[in-house]
């Protein structure tokens, strides 16, 4: 493990202890928001210095040797320390432990970045624990080749209409007030349990969620709109909404009630572009007009995406034992073997903090994210080319449920009508099944994915 250096800066500036105590704050709070407290885990600083005075920032983040041969810091360090305000100017030098010693005089206090908010780490383990479910459920599907789910009729749906209420009430939340509305409702048991049910819902375009990078996942409702179908005829309301929200858009316009399976009830009517209603909610109901298209074609080549995947700094070789996933299970991999792909890892002793999923890029960088995200982009390291097939016919695409796509761009499959993805077994295979997909839009999206399209007749 590299040994701790010091980034010594010079602060210059008037206000007193408060205003010290408010720049520790900021970095402490933007050493959290990078999950970096296990490498940047002390600041320094001089407690009782007036007007000037010195902070030496301790990390285990390795510096970079220029060509005259000096180590300069880390820039992740360097990149916190500008959020806090602090220029560059500022910085004196890439100190070992001794040396700081030469800056600080009298009292010397200390401020700890590693120490667990246990909120925070609570709800960690809370989203690491439904991820799990998820990828248990997969490898179950593959090795044991039973058909798991047999129908696509509507289900649960008073539960799932009143997780939509329930969640619209509130506005927004962390993923362990989620779990606790599902759970309440009757559905957390469900295959995939409360992390799938919450990426359906951003599916459907009712709420947006992102993964932290303090492990958390928060989630936030959209705002109320009527999104246009496919085909331009109908829409159906997307975002938040109560059952107040349904009994006033009934009074405007002839409301179809169309079920789905493990989703709530997709609200569908014909009116006029551009025309509002009064839904009995305080903000304005946007027309959003047909989403689907504007998004895939706003969206980046699979390898960009890939690329700006969250870099996981804390993922270290020496640290942490790695599993890496064949497409059925996964295998013990040693530090020397690792190459890029799918893995599970954990630390060696025994800390949740940083554990769970992670992609392993071609440059060997460590990338966190959805699970759906990171199975996908880790396709080509098993030597696995995704393809879809396109239904002419009936306008439908079609793919195994194993190459199922990242998050934002099934959205962009799922708002072209508003429903989720049917599920059809064929020789034990689980296949994924997305209706009123134009071809337009199947082309635009298999092409920026990098997905082998089949038309069929």
């Amino acid at each position: 493990m590299t040994e701790s250096r010091f980034v010594v800066m010079h602060v210059r500036s008037s206000g007193g202890i408060k205003r010290r105590r408010r720049l520790l704050s900021d970095i402490n709070t933007y050493v959290r928001e990078e999950r970096l407290g296990r490498l940047i885990p002390i600041i320094r600083f001089e407690p009782k210095a007036r007007g000037e005075y010195y902070i030496g920032v301790e990390t285990k983040l390795p510096g970079l040797r220029d060509a005259n041969g000096i180590i300069k810091p880390p820039e992740q360090v360097m990149a916190i320390l500008e959020r806090a305000r602090l220029s560059r100017g500022s910085y004196i030098g890439f100190c070992e432990e001794e040396e700081v010693k030469k800056f600080m005089s009298g009292t010397v206090d200390f401020e700890s970045f590693s120490e667990k908010i246990v909120f925070e780490e609570e709800d960690h383990q809370a989203v690491e624990k439904e991820v799990s479910q998820v990828m248990n459920l997969i490898r179950s599907e593959q090795l044991d080749g039973k058909e798991h789910e047999s129908s696509n009729e509507p289900d649960n749906q008073d539960a799932f209409d009143q997780l939509l209420w329930l969640c619209s009430a509130m506005g927004s939340g962390t993923f362990t007030k989620f779990r606790n509305v599902c759970k309440l409702l009757g559905l957390e048991q469900l295959a995939g349990g409360s992390y799938k049910i919450l990426r359906d819902l951003s599916l459907l375009g009712h709420l947006e969620s992102v993964r932290h990078s303090n492990g958390t996942w928060p989630w936030c409702m959209a705002p109320p709109a009527y999104v246009s179908s496919s085909t331009g005829a109908t829409r159906f309301l997307a975002g938040q909404r109560v059952r107040k929200t349904e009994e006033k858009l009934a009074e405007s316009v002839s409301l179809e009630r169309a079920g789905q399976y493990r989703g709530p009830t997709n609200l569908r009517f014909e009116t006029d572009v551009g025309q509002s209603f009064d839904l009995g909610v305080s903000r304005q109901v946007a027309d959003a007009g047909c989403v689907s298209l504007r998004l895939a074609e706003a969206l980046p080549s699979v390898d960009v995406f890939a690329q700006n995947l969250r870099e996981d700094l804390n993922v270290s070789p020496t640290s942490y034992q790695f599993k890496r996933f064949d497409g059925k299970d996964y295998v013990a991999t040693t530090p020397g073997d690792l190459e890029w792909g799918f893995y599970e890892v954990r630390h060696s002793e025994g800390e949740q903090y940083s554990s769970g999923f992670r992609f392993r890029d071609p440059d060997g960088v460590w990338r966190d994210g959805g699970i759906y995200d990171l199975i996908f982009v880790s396709l080509g390291s098993r030597g696995t080319k995704p393809h879809a097939e396109y239904d002419m016919k009936q306008s439908r695409l079609i793919m195994r449920r194993e190459h199922r796509w990242p998050t934002i761009y099934e959205k962009a499959l799922v708002l072209a009508e508003g429903f989720l993805p049917k599920v059809k077994w064929d020789k034990q295979v689980p296949f994924l099944i997305y209706q009123g997909i134009p071809e337009k839009l199947a082309t635009i999206l298999c092409k920026k994915l990098n997905v082998e399209l089949v038309r069929l007749d």
